[in-house]
């Protein structure tokens, strides 16, 4: 197994080492989850309970909603409210046994203060209901559903890193002073995300969709559904806090600038309120917007920190092109970490101004609409040098086949030469014939 050490840009590794590595990374990130997932389903108690609140919190019947009008389980929880406070108030007429009183009504009179007591102390002191299983092994499976959750939540920045620390290598120096930076901060990003939705977008959304028209049903909340419904709103509020770190990298790279991309609002409105409606795990329109807003807000901040990045430290390519990224030269591409030919190419460029100049100056004597010089396609036929051997022309009909006009003893000399050197016309890395 390969050793987890940094590995720079420079490092060559062969196939087999690339998939050694990958092989090392995948299992210490399983390692790490595993790790996780045996803390969470310890703890699964208490993140049950932190999941379900905000259910709880919207099915909790309080004394507003046993004055007008509720469906049948809340009117059953109001009535059991009505009954308690009822009870409460006939304790006191119901008293003590008296010296004169006799025994059965002694007796019947303990009985009852007993049974009001009983009775009072089984009233219902919650009003919340949690989720409903419909299955025999449903608790089960959804606990270990839950605990999963947990485990990719609290083990997401460490697999980040075993991500990061796998491609990072195949950025130049200067590619990552700009992208370390924003990969560093997905993961707090996506926890903002994730405090943003439970503790803000969550309670609301699922208060609004449990008590939508709630007076022509009997709400019961599947665990599964609802568990679901967690898990998706939670991670795609985590995604949409990554807006930052798509907007900065792509001004860094060049690739739009913060005036080109504040002129795209409208466009980036549309494309929020699409992507709101993609990742909200249910259709209505509330969940969309509490989802959109994020998203419009995030965008708009992170123009801004754009702007100010581009005024303090300014990329060559923030005018739509990467050339400050790589540019093509005369021998490939060319790094942009090498500041010496920078330097050098810049003190040059007076150089090739002038040469330009003088070329420029050569063009103006061509002549003609095409620019070429007279007689420079101008073949001269005549011959000049020494005449060629016409011996050493061979025979200008060209290959055929030997004749009786041909010499006598052609096969006879052809056959001493093989004779003399059979392995002569072959090639030297070719093995001798058997």
């Amino acid at each position: 197994m390969a050793k987890l050490r940094p590995v720079s840009h420079e490092d060559r590794f062969t196939l087999v080492e690339h998939l050694s590595e990958l092989r090392t990374r995948i299992i210490t990130m399983i390692a790490i989850f595993v790790v996780a997932f045996a803390f969470a389903y310890w703890q699964n108690g208490n993140i049950l309970e932190i999941v379900n609140a905000p259910l709880e919190k919207s099915q909790k019947v309080n004394a507003k909603k046993c004055t007008g009008k509720s469906n049948d389980s809340q009117q059953s929880v109001c009535f059991e409210r009505a009954v308690a406070a009822a009870l409460r108030s006939f304790e006191p007429l119901v008293v003590a046994p008296a010296p004169g009183d006799s025994r059965a009504e002694a007796l019947q009179k303990s009985q009852a203060l007993k049974a009001l007591r009983v009775t009072q102390d089984l009233a219902p002191t919650s009003t919340t209901r949690k989720p409903v299983t419909l299955g025999v092994a449903e608790p089960f499976f959804q606990t270990l559903n839950v605990a999963m959750y947990g485990a990719l939540v609290i083990s997401l920045p460490l697999l980040l890193y075993q991500l990061y620390a796998f491609l990072i290598p195949a950025f130049t120096s200067r590619e990552r002073r700009a992208i370390v930076p924003l990969l560093v901060g997905v993961p707090f990003l996506f926890y903002a995300g994730v405090a943003f939705a439970y503790f803000l977008a969550l309670p609301r959304a699922v208060d609004f969709l449990q008590n939508f028209n709630a007076d022509n049903f009997d709400i019961l909340v599947q665990a599964k559904d609802y568990y679901k419904f967690v898990a998706l709103f939670v991670a795609g509020s985590g995604l949409i806090f990554q807006v930052p770190v798509i907007v900065i990298a792509i001004s860094r790279m060049g690739i739009l600038s913060a005036k080109q991309m504040r002129k795209r609002r409208g466009f980036v409105a549309i494309t929020s309120a699409v992507v709101a409606a993609v990742i909200t795990p249910t259709p209505d329109a509330v969940t969309m917007l509490l989802m959109m807003a994020p998203l419009v807000v995030l965008f708009e901040l992170s123009v801004l920190l754009a702007s100010f990045l581009e005024r303090r430290a300014p990329v060559g390519g923030v005018k739509g092109r990467m050339s400050e990224w790589r540019e093509f030269g005369e021998s490939g591409y060319r790094d942009d970490d090498e500041d010496d030919e920078v330097e050098d190419r810049g003190r040059g460029r007076g150089r090739d101004r002038d040469e330009d100049h003088d070329d420029d100056e050569d063009d103006d004597d061509l002549d003609g609409p095409s620019g070429l010089r007279p007689g420079m396609f101008d073949f001269d036929d005549e011959p000049h040098g020494e005449e060629p051997d016409p011996a050493l022309l061979g025979d200008p009909a060209g290959p055929r086949p030997a004749g009786p006009s041909d010499a006598a003893g052609w096969q006879a000399e052809a056959d001493a030469l093989d004779a003399a050197d059979p392995y002569a016309d072959d090639d030297e890395d070719d093995p001798p014939p058997r």
